[in-house]
């Protein structure tokens, strides 16, 4: 059996004054795991566990990161009744809080920790602040097995969808998330906090591991907070406001307005981007690329070809095909590794030949084989000799000439 995943907890919310380890009502932290949080981290993220929309936070569920960059996957509990002042809205959140190693076990998938069911979440507070000391406020991690995830590429709410291309735009969108957050920008996705989460979880599934560690989510976020907590994608029930930094999709009508200004920037995005717009596949085979095209996309710019052994040939030749240039600049760059600067057109003319016997050895049983009669040269070239050479300096043979 697995060792179990650990992490450390963080628990905020709002409480009376019997129930805090601090002696005062409101909201607060209550609880934190003293010996992998500094206070920093703390005060981070009690900014993201504030909730400050309309309407209940129970469905709310978040997948962000501390000041120091650690992933963070938090859910919201509604508490029944008013506070001693007569407000409602009162919830405690419960947040899971992993180092870089223990977050790629779960292969960086929220949706493994935020499964059905409570999984390692306290689904009372009273059973949250039972799990802490009083005393000083500490509380040891958290050590849980994950959630079974799955990930069958194709499942989702764009099987409803007309087209794939709406689908397409989120994907991009998600492959450059880093940049997308470093720009301070947000996708919205407009739709109920249920939709958004299947969406969300469905997306997710999609994505390779190293893309899922940037796409930090809130689905069911604060208008006036949005612009302030940096999540690359929140869901908001209603419309979303007009502003320059928010790029609207709606889930009942799946399309980005404005357009998304985005364009494929690397081998992986090039790769699914022709792909998923090739209507003459099934779905399910356009999204199943996915996956091969990420590790190929890493092999080559890794110079690591061994890992694309174990890939369908047919989906590698598809990925070549869409990254030509790249692949020869790649080519070009490992000659001049292995062999060094060389004299003015040597790597042109080695790529000639290179590509001349690559040509050779896949299709050269295709082409026959023709013996030139002794008055012209006596030689045995292949019809395509000239593919990738400067062409043959022969007489053409008279037409009554025989070639056997």
């Amino acid at each position: 059996m697995a060792e179990p995943i650990t992490a450390a907890q963080l628990i905020y919310g709002n409480v009376e004054v019997e129930q805090s380890p601090r002696r005062r009502r409101g909201f607060q932290t209550l609880y934190y795991t003293r010996e992998a949080l500094n206070t920093s981290e703390v005060l981070k993220l009690e900014s993201y566990l504030t909730h400050e929309s309309r309407g209940h936070p129970g469905q709310r569920q978040i997948f962000t990161r501390t000041a120091t960059n650690k992933p963070v996957v938090a859910r919201f509990v509604p508490l029944s009744g008013a506070d001693k002042f007569g407000r409602a809205g009162r919830y405690f959140a419960h947040a899971l809080i992993f180092n870089d190693a223990e977050f790629e076990r779960l292969d960086c998938d929220p949706f493994a920790v935020l499964g059905p069911g409570d999984g390692p979440f306290f689904p009372t507070l009273e059973a949250a602040i039972a799990a802490g000391r009083f005393e000083d406020g500490d509380i040891p991690p958290a050590r849980f097995a994950p959630a079974v995830r799955d990930t069958r590429a194709g499942s989702g709410p764009w099987e409803q969808w007309p087209d794939l291309e709406p689908l397409r735009a989120v994907l991009l969108a998600a492959s450059q998330a880093a940049k997308v957050r470093a720009e301070r920008r947000t996708i919205a996705l407009r739709g109920s906090p249920e939709a958004v989460t299947a969406f969300l979880e469905a997306l997710f599934a999609l994505l390779p591991p190293p893309v899922r560690r940037e796409c930090t989510f809130d689905n069911y976020a604060s208008e006036r907070m949005i612009d302030k907590l940096g999540y690359w994608a929140v869901g908001l029930p209603e419309p979303p406001p007009r502003r320059p930094t928010l790029w609207a999709f709606a889930l009942d009508n799946p399309g980005f307005s404005p357009s998304l200004p985005l364009h494929p920037e690397n081998g992986f995005e090039r790769s699914f981007w022709e792909v998923l717009g090739d209507t003459s596949l099934p779905a399910a085979d356009r999204l199943g690329t996915l996956g091969p095209a990420y590790q190929l996309s890493q092999a080559l710019e890794e110079r690591d070809l061994a890992r694309a052994e174990r890939i369908d040939p047919a989906r590698v030749s598809r990925f070549l095909e869409t990254n030509a240039s790249r692949c020869d600049a790649i080519l070009r760059d490992r000659l001049r590794e292995v062999v060094g600067q060389g004299p003015p057109g040597w790597l042109e003319k080695f790529a000639r030949l290179w590509v001349r016997d690559q040509a050779q050895s896949r299709i050269g049983h295709l082409y026959p084989k023709v013996r030139v009669v002794p008055e012209y040269g006596g030689a045995r070239p292949p019809l395509w000799l000239g593919f990738g050479h400067e062409p043959l300096n022969a007489p053409t043979p008279p037409a009554h000439q025989e070639c056997r």
